[in-house]
């Protein structure tokens, strides 16, 4: 969710796009297990805390099957591309993106 988070932010900087909500919606091939599914809303809860217009919406289709070939997802590659929490900019409802001050002054 981190990595959805931050290109999301970076898209909607590019765009210049001040949206007062934006949803990260997920389609899932089966229900998360409770755990798993605590710890996305504890990331997101923490996330939000950055920028508030993000909200995490993870969702089972009815027919899972439809909509997801067997072996879905099965040998792919892992992506190098890593984000952390600390990637995550700052946004104000009042401001718009808080910058940050430039240290080597």
């Amino acid at each position: 969710a981190t990595s959805q988070f931050v290109k999301s932010q970076a898209w909607l900087r590019a765009m210049r796009c001040a949206t007062s909500q934006f949803v990260i919606f997920c389609w899932l091939p089966f229900r998360l297990p409770a755990a798993a599914a605590a710890d996305a809303r504890a990331l997101m809860a923490r996330l939000q805390g950055q920028d508030p217009r993000f909200r995490l919406a993870l969702e089972v289709p009815a027919c899972p099957d439809e909509l997801f070939p067997v072996r879905f997802a099965t040998g792919l590659a892992q992506r190098e591309e890593r984000y952390a929490e600390s990637d995550v900019d700052r946004w104000s409802a009042d401001g718009g993106w808080e910058e940050e001050e430039d240290s080597t002054e």
